[in-house]
This record gives structure tokens, C-alpha cells and sequence, in this order.
């Protein structure tokens, strides 16, 4: 039925008008809640009302003074408001209701079905009769209109498409947020009553600090964005309390070098948007932003910020800060840390500078004799012609058969330690106690490493990082007592032996075992500190011996400060560690393999050479 107050032709002002009339046209009819205010026009089309204009339903639109009203977009009408508008046409179903039939069921208690929109959605409830067979909405319009229309490319339109509701769906119509144009059409719904000062809706916007400033909002990173991108539940019922999309759900975490594993609990919010104070969440332990209030001023709420100077830090970290950051900047952790933690391919700060310049020099004086030349006849004399030799059989052994048997030999004799084993069960024992833990922590890094840089999106990459995680916390702590346990077995097994064996053997190397175990200490301890200073946060409790240690520590306003000296701490005796490996006995833990493969190939070589 035509409306005469709705033009013919929709001119551009008009189409802005009609923008205006969205929010409060289910609002105040036959709507049940959480139903939403954008239709699918394709799947109405081919419902049970696909031809019935919007007006014949939501007729008190026309006598509404303001359409949307933001007064009204937490409103849930009632249930006989709802009955009414069905029964306008429905009338013989309040009839059968009475003679206790609903459809081809029988009623017991007639009062159970008061609200019609339980069950019936009105702009998408099929026809009776309507063949279930027939292709449903979720197939292509060809498929679903070919039982009523001769497909020729073109949607037929329905009747509510055409005057009065061709200017409704200019506003209702669903959008397809894949194109960029029904981006701006959302927003100007929106606009009309989240708009600075001065809204379309006027002052039915009673609170301020819901309202944008537009041309602020214009210099965004998500002002290209349809507002259902982040609150794809505003448009349903109740209005105000819908919850905003997750950052997540379009953006990764940012990697190890950026974030550290630290800020796994650090919402986006937190660092990305100005003006806030940060706070933590006493049961997750997340931080979260807490909003200034800004009495009559506009939301900031969406002026997020891609800074990369270090005053955005700054927020958290500081002394005695109340969401337990630590209040020095501390660095990412650098290839120094990687046999024992998810670290970067990164050298920048000091500690790992001065560390690998001292292993390289420990490691050219240890392969000086490689440099010095060659016997006569024996292969390439000179500095630079041993490095091209060298350079050269190791180019032959990696692109021939080769290199299966050197990767076999580091399988089975560089991983699993297998020739000390056929030697010593006990000695491979212990060695295993120490080694291993090693082999682990390095593995699970380098996974979740590799998985945060090629597949962010993945939950597991995450877990991998996240040292409140249950596994991951139980496997580090796990790890960690492993090596101590090793130490001290293979410290006093060494005493032991010492008494039956001649003096001028090799001894144990015990400034270097007493780096690691100094290391893995201090490890523990600031485990402990970290679980303190954040608070607990649930999953803490798998790493053992690290929650048992921060008990010590209790809430002292100083652990945020004291937390940087024992991570600057943990770092030097890595790089210690590392420095003194070259010189050290276990250096055997960079020559082993490289003579096992040698060794491996040889003999390879030797026995396909032995005349048969």
C-alpha cells in the first residue's frame, strides 16, 4: 500500500534522511530482543512477508517525532505489543489458540505463546507450505528464486523494496562489509547519533562521552572501517551493552622482538590508545585500559596510535607501578637466550655484543690450525685456500648422499647421545639430565618462534610463548630442575671417581657447570619475582618451583625495580656462559658433532671402498 508522505525518487539529501531511519524501526513494533535491525533483503524476499511492505508491520514509524531515537535503543517492547501487530493478519491463530491448536500441534497452555517471535522470525519465517527441499538462503539467489522466478541475472524485487520500503532498506538493508561503499553507509547510521557535539539526533543523545569527533576520527587507523567491523552487534537490541569485537579477530599479536612473551596479557588497548591508565584485572591478571572520564567532551575511545617511540611505555613501566611491569624497558631477548628460550635472531644491546666478540675470538683460535695451511700434497695450502677447501667440501657433502649419513649421525649420536650410551648407561644418565633440558628449551623456542613470524593466527603459537601456560610452565620449571639435578649428580660423581683415578687426567670443568647451574638459579628466582610482581596470574601455579619461590618476594613496591637488575643479571651470566664456552671443557658441545660427521662419512666412504 502506497504511503503518500514517501517520495517517489530517493535524491541524495533524501538518502541521508533516510539514513536516520534506522535504530528505532523495530524498536518500537514486533521485535523480539536481540533481534537485529539489518535484514538479509535476498532471504526476506523469499519469506513468508517477502512481499508485504515494511509499513504494514511498523506503521507508527510515520507518527514517530524523531526515527532512530536513542531513547529508545534499549527498549524491549512487550510481549502484547508484539501479539497485536501479528495478529493484525494472523487473527484466526489467537482463534485456534483458544480451541487448543497451534499449527498441526496441540496446545496445552495457551499463554505459552504469547510472544509469536519465539519462534517465528518475520523476516525470514518461510511460507507454510514452502518446500524444504528447495535450496535454503545461504545458497546463490539462482538457486533459491528458481522455484518462483525464471532466473535472467537479476533479483526480482519484493514489494516492501519498492516506495516506502525501497527508503527503509536504504538504512535496514544488511551490508556487505566487503565493500568499501557500504563502509560509509554504516557510518552515517551510526554518525546520526554518535556524531560530536551536535548530532542529527540532537539532545536524545543525553551523554557526551558516547559521541565522536568526526573529523578526529577521519585521521584513525579504522576510520576507512564500517562500525559493525568492531561492534558487529550494534545493531540489536539492548544497544549500549554490546561487547567490541577483539582485536584479534583481524590483527595478530605483535612478534617476540616487538612485544616480548611478556605482553601476551597486555591488552591493545593498553598500549595503542592515548590518554588512558592502564589497570589489571585481579582474577586474569590481563591489563586492561581504564578511560578517563571526560565530562562533555567526545570519546577518544577510537583514537588508537601506531607509536614507536618508547613514551607509550612509559605508562607501565615505572617504579612501583600497580600492574606489575617491570620498570626498566628491558631489551627482547637476543640469540643469546635461544638454547633456552623463545629469543630473537637480535644482537643490539650489550650484554650479547660483548658475549659473541669473545666467542668469536675463543672460537678463531680454537680452528687457528684449520687457517694455517696445509700439507704439501695434502690438498690447498694458505689461509684463504684451507677456507675454499673447507667451503667446498662442505658444499659436496651437503648436495650429495652425504648428507643423509650426517644427519643421521646428528640424530643418533649428537641428540640422543647414542655412542655414550653404548658406553655408559649411568654416565649417558647424567649427561642426558643436562643435555636434553637444553635440546628441549631450544626446540620449543624456536617452534614458537617460527609459528609467532609465519602463523600468528594459530592458538598454539601463543601458548608456546605464554609462561603462565599451563604446559609450557610445567615444561620450563621441569626443565630447569632437570639441569640442576644433573649438575650436582654429575658434580658428585666426579668426586667420587677422582679417588681411583690418576692425577694428571683432565678434570671436570666445574667453573663452567657452575655457570649453568648459577644460570638456571637465577632463572628460577626471577621466574618467581615475574610471578609476583604480575600478581599470580592463573596457570603460574604449573611452574612448581617458581610460585613456591614467589612467595618470598610477597608485594613489595620495589619488585618492579628490583625485577630489571635480575633480568640484567640472568642475561650476563648467559653471555659469561657463552663468552667462556670457546675456552672451556665443554667446548666439546661445538666439536662433537662436527667430528662425529666427519667420522661418519669416512667410515661411510671407507666401506664403500673396500673391494668387495
Amino acid at each position: 500500500m502506497r504511503r503518500p508522505w514517501f517520495p517517489d525518487t530517493v535524491s541524495p539529501g533524501r538518502l541521508f534522511s533516510g539514513l536516520l531511519l534506522t535504530l528505532a524501526l523495530l524498536l518500537t513494533a514486533a521485535a523480539p530482543a536481540g533481534a537485529s535491525w539489518l535484514i538479509d533483503p535476498e532471504t526476506y524476499h523469499v519469506s513468508a512477508h517477502g512481499q508485504v511492505a515494511c509499513l504494514d508491520c511498523h506503521a507508527d514509524v510515520a507518527r514517530l517525532e524523531r526515527h532512530p531515537d536513542p531513547r529508545q535503543v534499549n527498549r524491549k517492547p512487550d510481549k502484547p505489543e508484539r501479539l497485536a501487530v501479528c495478529l493484525d493478519c494472523h487473527g484466526h491463530v489467537a482463534d485456534d489458540l483458544e480451541a487448543g491448536q497451534h499449527g498441526s500441534g496441540a496446545v496445552d497452555d495457551p499463554d505459552e505463546y504469547q510472544n509469536c517471535l519465539d519462534c517465528h522470525d518475520p523476516h525470514y519465517q518461510t511460507a507454510p507450505g514452502f518446500n524444504a527441499q528447495q535450496p535454503g538462503p545461504s545458497a546463490p539467489s539462482d538457486q533459491r528464486c528458481s522455484g518462483c522466478h525464471e532466473w535472467r541475472g537479476t533479483l526480482p524485487p519484493p514489494a516492501a523494496f519498492d516506495g516506502a520500503g525501497g527508503r527503509c532498506m536504504d538504512c535496514h538493508q544488511k551490508p556487505d562489509l566487503e565493500k568499501p561503499t557500504e563502509h560509509a553507509r554504516v557510518q552515517a547510521l551510526c554518525f546520526h547519533c554518535h556524531a560530536g557535539s551536535d548530532p542529527p539526533a540532537g539532545d536524545a543523545v543525553t551523554d557526551a562521552g558516547f559521541r565522536m569527533d568526526r573529523e578526529a576520527y577521519r585521521l584513525t587507523p579504522h576510520a576507512s572501517l564500517a562500525c559493525l567491523a568492531c561492534h558487529p552487534q550494534a545493531a540489536r537490541y539492548g544497544h549500549s551493552p554490546q561487547k567490541t569485537e577483539a582485536c584479534l579477530s583481524c590483527h595478530t599479536r605483535h612478534d617476540e622482538k616487538k612485544a616480548h612473551d611478556a605482553h601476551l596479557l597486555v591488552s591493545c588497548e593498553a598500549c595503542h590508545l592515548p590518554g588512558i591508565v592502564p589497570a589489571r584485572q585481579a582474577e586474569s591478571g590481563r591489563i586492561i585500559a581504564q578511560r578517563q572520564k571526560r565530562p562533555g567532551q567526545p570519546t577518544t575511545v577510537h583514537d588508537f596510535t601506531t607509536r614507536k617511540d618508547l613514551d607509550a611505555c612509559r605508562s607501565c613501566h615505572f617504579a612501583a607501578n600497580p600492574v606489575g611491569a617491570a620498570a626498566m624497558i628491558l631489551p627482547p631477548k637476543s640469540i643469546l637466550c635461544m638454547p633456552c628460550h623463545a629469543a630473537t635472531f637480535s644482537v643490539g644491546d650489550a650484554v650479547t655484543i660483548l658475549s659473541l666478540l669473545f666467542f668469536g675470538a675463543g672460537m678463531l683460535l680454537l680452528f687457528s690450525y684449520v687457517l694455517s695451511g696445509s700439507l704439501p700434497g695434502k690438498g690447498p695450502s694458505g689461509v684463504f685456500g684451507k677456507i675454499g677447501g673447507s667451503l667446498a667440501q662442505i658444499a659436496g657433502a651437503v648436495f650429495s648422499i652425504r648428507i643423509l649419513i650426517i644427519l643421521q649421525t646428528i640424530f643418533w649420536d649428537v641428540l640422543l647421545q647414542r655412542r655414550l650410551y653404548r658406553q655408559s648407561r649411568l654416565r649417558w644418565m647424567v649427561h642426558s639430565l643436562i643435555f636434553m633440558p637444553f635440546l628441549i628449551r631450544f626446540a620449543w623456542g624456536m617452534t614458537a618462534l617460527l609459528a609467532s613470524l609465519w602463523h600468528p593466527q594459530w592458538a598454539a603459537t601463543w601458548a608456546l610463548l605464554d609462561k603462565n601456560h599451563p604446559i609450557t610452565a610445567l615444561v620450563f620449571d621441569l626443565t630447569g630442575a632437570m639441569i640442576l639435578v644433573g649438575l650436582i649428580w654429575a658434580v658428585v660423581r666426579d668426586r667420587r671417581q677422582r679417588r681411583s683415578q690418576p692425577a694428571d687426567l683432565p678434570r671436570q670443568d666445574r667453573l663452567a657447570l657452575f655457570l649453568i647451574g648459577l644460570l638456571v638459579v637465577v632463572g628460577f628466582v626471577l621466574e618467581g619475582a615475574r610471578i609476583a610482581m604480575t600478581g599470580h596470574p592463573p596457570g603460574a601455579e604449573w611452574a612448581v618451583v617458581g610460585y613456591a619461590l614467589s612467595g618470598l618476594f610477597g608485594t613489595s613496591p620495589t619488585l618492579t625495580s628490583l625485577y630489571g637488575y635480575l633480568w640484567y643479571l640472568h642475561a650476563i651470566l648467559s653471555g659469561a656462559f657463552v663468552a667462556y664456552l670457546p675456552f672451556s671443557r665443554l667446548v666439546h658441545i661445538i666439536l662433537a658433532p662436527i667430528t662425529l660427521s666427519i667420522r661418519a662419512v669416512s667410515d661411510h666412504e671407507h666401506k664403500t671402498n673396500m673391494p668387495g
